[in-house]
């Protein structure tokens, strides 16, 4: 279930807004989930299948049309371990797509990585080949937060910025940086985290790394041992060294706040605040200026929550289809 929650509303009290269902899915508060987010472009959400993060539709949870995304294709003679998705827009192109990039392993033991696109409201997946020679596209179970000895999990975190999706993944060499795929260009480039986050094997498997957007920026965000929170953000896009700013530092020890350490930023509010998701469902804001915080609880005791950012939008789904002479079947929940 999707709770929305508005945040003009955490100067006063907190409020559920509205409770959102997505399409094919049932309530049942001890299983474990069938369906995530991939991630939010636009005012559209791309669903997928939970654990193996295959897309499945794109919904505009507002006016409740989604429109599904057919199976890809799959060799017999190939076997595929987890998948890398993506969804967002090509403005070259004006058109929304879906991206999936996956390892395939065949009978001989020969692996390979290969990328496919979905365009909204196409009927197959155009393969577009082996793009990258890296040895993972996505975070190892060692180093992913999903697995970490931290007493809280988090899911697997892909974003939209800048006409690209973005998520963390590991190289040859172990070191974790960020993989980009850009929806005009179709490539996948490689950019790398400040120095700090690849100093040790200890601090690559710490798991305690945050990855998002904030004031269109970049930020990854780092917890060691619960005592230190950084925030750091890639302000110049285009700068191809990559330099990363620190811009807060939260010493958890010296505050009285809990639950400590494991935030994830989700925006700056209009007074200065940065909005903090905890995965004990709670949210955080903090006042960088006055050192300060507000805490707010969310959901039930034995609830189970995560949260991305979304800006909503009222656009029909036929208006974002740019495919000339097809029928596409816009299905609605509601």
């Amino acid at each position: 279930m999707i709770e929305v929650i508005k945040t003009t509303d955490l100067d006063q009290s907190l409020k559920l807004h509205s409770k959102l269902l997505p399409p094919h899915s049932t309530i049942d508060k001890f299983a474990r989930p069938k369906f995530g987010i991939v991630n939010s472009c636009n005012g559209f959400l791309c669903v997928c299948t939970c654990p193996d993060k295959n897309p499945i539709y794109v919904w505009n949870p507002i006016t409740g049309e989604y429109i599904l995304i057919p199976k890809p294709e799959r060799n017999p003679q190939h076997y595929s371990n987890s998948v890398v998705s993506g969804f967002g827009f090509s403005s070259k192109a004006n058109q929304y797509r879906v991206m999936r990039a996956f390892g395939v392993v065949e009978r001989g033991g020969i692996s390979t990585r290969i990328v496919q696109v979905w365009t909204l409201g196409s009927r197959k997946w155009r393969t577009l080949g082996e793009l990258f020679r890296w040895k993972d596209f996505g975070l190892k179970g060692t180093y992913s937060p999903m697995f970490s000895t931290a007493p809280f999990r988090q899911s697997f975190c892909v974003l939209y910025l800048n006409g690209a999706v973005h998520w963390l993944a590991t190289g040859d060499s172990s070191l974790i940086y960020i993989c980009s795929f850009n929806f005009d260009q179709e490539k996948i480039i490689k950019l790398s985290l400040p120095e700090s986050f690849n100093e040790s094997e200890e601090n690559r498997a710490i798991g305690n790394m945050r990855f998002g957007v904030l004031r269109d920026c970049l930020y990854v965000s780092d917890v060691r041992c619960y005592a230190h929170f950084e925030l750091w953000v890639l302000k110049d896009y285009n700068d191809d060294k990559f330099s990363w700013t620190k811009e807060v530092i939260i010493d958890n020890f010296s505050v009285d706040i809990w639950p400590r350490g494991l935030y994830r930023p989700i925006k700056y509010l209009d007074n200065g605040d940065l909005l903090m998701f905890h995965p004990s469902n709670a949210l955080v804001c903090y006042n960088p200026k006055e050192k300060s915080f507000r805490y707010f609880k969310i959901g039930e005791a034995d609830s189970e929550f995560d949260m991305i950012p979304h800006i909503p939008n009222l656009i029909p789904m036929k208006d974002v289809i740019n495919i000339e002479g097809l029928q596409v079947e816009i299905l609605n929940m509601r």
